[in-house]
Formats: structure tokens, C-alpha cells, sequence
């Protein structure tokens, strides 16, 4: 896994690399048409093109319809305490993890509220669409989805790298690299199961493996190598720790990049027109956020994630408190409700139009996206950014 930091993307870095060669639009024109409607229907189609396809057109042997399914039937039933507790590891990922925090950082858009949002909007579209059925067929709106984000994070990897220089990518490895996206799988597949466990939850071996292959194919879509892709639960949580090991310092940008994700769950608060009802909400619902976060984040770096809007520790350690109190308590619901006959009919049920957790996140960052004058989802913010548009990093 150490060597892969230093690994890209093997067969959409190319395609960018034409597109800035050539023209991005153009580029960008033909993999939509290829995404939409074959390799076959672009003719002359350019090389690297035609090998993103070769790539994408195939299934790895490890694949199983059933299996994929069934794992984005338990992820879509993950309580929203679970996805919460996700929600609040990856803020101090996000943040504080040198490698992650060095790409979004570096791209300069975490100073503006329009950009923010833009990033927030597209990040709660993506997850929710790959919680909706028939995500692995190829010609599917999720499917085409994945390949989008994949191409832009491919752009910010290409700027970034030019801008970084040779000595910092010798010395840091490759900006988004391909163990940076393997990452993804346990991060932000898994961890909400896990976040549910950890409040009581039982989950069979066979649906928490299911869970992997489900995050490991749409890992493979988004350009992660099959050799870094984990088949089940036990080897995705040891390749997370290792990862995990790997982060580092917290780089210059991670106070500002902290800063504007904590901006969504007190917007969030904001969209509520009453003042009594938002009132309480301030009161409950954030610190609850904050809460999950110190108590699984630990002291040290959840502090450094919080520390941007209060730096009393005993504020924080109270929260804890209440957020594990009130969690205890959900928790206990949800084992009680999970429990009932039917359970798994319902379970099916409530997966067949995605995650309920996630429809609800993309519902509110869409109104608070249109506050900012935010309206579309469309990938394509890097189109015309270059690498003197990102900031250097230190090396």
C-alpha cells in the first residue's frame, strides 16, 4: 500500500493529460458519449480514451451482482446515528489527514462560500446516488456519476502535482493518490456501520463483507487498483488502520478546511424559520454533532476540528457526554425497532430509493446550496483550472 501513494489514477490521469493538450471540453464531450453510449459510438476515439473504457466496460472476476446489491441494502439501512458518526471521522479526515487536507486545501476553494457549497452540494449528491438500485450497471445515471467525479479528481491531481513539484511529490507521494481513494472504501462505505456497532448494533459477518464488495466496485469504477481493493470486512478495517497510520501532520490548511465543514450541520440549523425551534436546535442538535466527534475522534484531534469555534476542552469532554447519552438511547431504539418480524422486508423497502439518510442530507445542502445562488450538480468546477490556480505545499 505504501508504494500506491505514489500511484495516480492508471488510466483517467491520461485522458486529462489530453484533455490539456488538447481541448478539456473536447475531451470531456467524448468520455460523456462514450459514459452514455459505448466506446463504440466515438469513432476515431483517441487512445487513452479508448483504454479508460477497456477499464471501465469490464467486470473484476471478484464481482457478484447479489452480493453488490445486498451490500447496498445494508449500508442503505444504516441508522442516521451511524451516519452521523461517519459523517463526524471524516470531518477529521478530511481535515486533519496531511494528504487529504494538502488536495483540498492547496485548490484555494475552501475561501469562498459560493465554492464551499458547490463542493458540499456535489459530495451529498454523489453519496446519495450510490445508494440508489442498479448502481453497478453501466449505462446507469450512478454509474456515470462515479466516472464524473473520478475525471475531476484526476484534474485536481494533474494541477496540483504541476504545481507541487517533483521535490514534494518525491517526498509526499501523488495529490489524491490511489491509496488515498482506497481509502473511500472504509471511509466512506463502512464507518456507519461501524459507527452503529459501536452503539450496539449486531450486523452478520456476511452482510458486513457484502458492505465491502459493494464500496469495492464502486472503488474500482472510481480508478482504485484491484490489488488495494479489500474482498471483505476484517481486511478493509487493517488496510483503514494502516492508512490511517500513514496521515501525519495536519497541514497550514487544516484549520480553514475544518472550518467550512463544520459550516453544514450549523447551517443546517439555520434553514429552520422559527426562531424558538432553531434555538433549541443550536443548543441540541449541533453540540450532539460536535459531541460524536470528540468522543470517537479522541481529545487531540478532535480539539484541533473543533478549536475553530471554541477552545474549551470541558466544553467539548461535556458534549461528549450528552452526544454518547443521547446516542446510548437511539441506539437502544434502533436494536429494539430491528428486532420486530419483518424487519428485513423493510429493510429491502427502505433501500429501494436509496439511503433515507442520505436523500434527507441532499434535500437540506440543496436549499442551502440555492441561499448562495448554487442550482446544479455538474462536476465540472475544474474544467478550466490550472496549476497556477493551487497553492504550493510545504514540502
Amino acid at each position: 500500500m505504501q508504494d500506491h501513494f505514489w500511484q495516480g489514477d492508471e488510466y483517467m490521469d491520461p485522458v486529462i493529460g489530453l484533455g490539456k493538450r488538447t481541448s478539456m471540453g473536447k475531451v470531456r464531450g467524448l468520455m460523456l458519449q462514450a459514459l452514455s453510449s459505448g466506446i463504440e459510438s466515438v469513432p476515431d476515439a483517441p487512445q487513452e480514451i479508448v483504454n479508460l473504457f477497456e477499464h471501465l466496460d469490464r467486470k473484476p472476476e471478484w464481482f457478484d451482482e447479489e452480493t453488490f446489491e445486498r451490500g447496498r441494502i445494508v449500508l442503505a439501512n444504516s441508522t442516521r446515528l451511524g451516519r452521523l458518526i461517519a459523517l463526524a471521522m471524516n470531518f477529521i479526515t478530511t481535515s486533519q489527514a496531511s494528504s487529504v487536507a494538502n488536495a483540498v486545501g492547496s485548490t484555494g476553494q475552501y475561501t469562498n462560500p459560493k465554492t464551499v457549497m458547490r463542493r458540499h452540494l456535489e459530495t451529498a449528491h454523489f453519496f446519495h446516488r450510490v445508494s440508489l438500485p442498479r448502481g453497478s450497471h453501466r449505462f446507469s445515471e450512478t454509474f456515470q456519476e462515479i466516472v464524473k467525479v473520478r475525471f475531476m479528481h484526476s484534474q485536481v491531481r494533474f494541477a496540483a502535482r504541476k504545481r507541487w513539484g517533483e521535490k514534494t511529490f518525491g517526498e509526499h507521494g501523488n495529490p489524491i493518490s490511489n491509496t488515498d481513494m482506497a481509502l473511500g472504501i472504509t471511509a466512506f462505505g463502512i464507518q456507519n456501520l461501524i459507527g452503529d456497532s459501536a452503539f450496539g448494533r449486531d450486523f452478520a459477518t456476511s452482510d458486513l463483507d457484502a458492505a465491502v464488495r459493494h464500496w469495492g466496485y464502486i472503488a474500482y469504477i472510481f480508478g482504485v487498483s484491484e490489488n488495494l481493493i479489500p474482498l471483505n470486512f476484517q481486511e478493509a478495517v487493517e488496510q483503514f488502520d494502516y492508512i490511517l497510520s500513514t496521515h501525519g501532520k495536519a497541514p497550514e490548511w487544516s484549520p480553514i478546511v475544518a472550518d467550512s465543514l463544520l459550516i453544514v450541520p450549523e447551517e443546517a440549523v439555520n434553514l429552520v424559520s422559527n426562531p424558538i425551534l432553531r434555538g433549541l436546535l443550536t443548543w441540541t442538535a449541533v453540540p450532539f454533532f460536535h459531541g460524536l466527534l470528540y468522543h470517537f475522534g479522541g481529545d487531540d484531534l478532535s480539539y484541533r476540528v473543533l478549536s475553530t469555534r471554541y477552545t474549551s476542552r470541558v466544553r467539548m469532554r461535556i458534549q461528549a457526554i450528552f452526544a454518547v447519552t443521547v446516542g446510548t438511547a437511539i441506539g437502544t431504539l434502533s436494536i429494539v425497532l430491528g428486532s420486530l418480524p419483518g424487519h428485513e422486508a423493510r429493510m429491502i423497502a427502505r433501500a429501494s430509493r436509496g439511503s433515507p439518510t442520505g436523500r434527507s442530507a441532499l434535500l437540506l445542502i440543496e436549499m442551502m446550496a440555492k441561499k448562495v445562488g448554487v442550482r446544479e450538480v455538474t462536476f465540472e468546477t475544474h474544467d478550466m483550472t490550472n496549476a497556477n490556480d493551487f497553492k504550493p505545499i510545504r514540502a
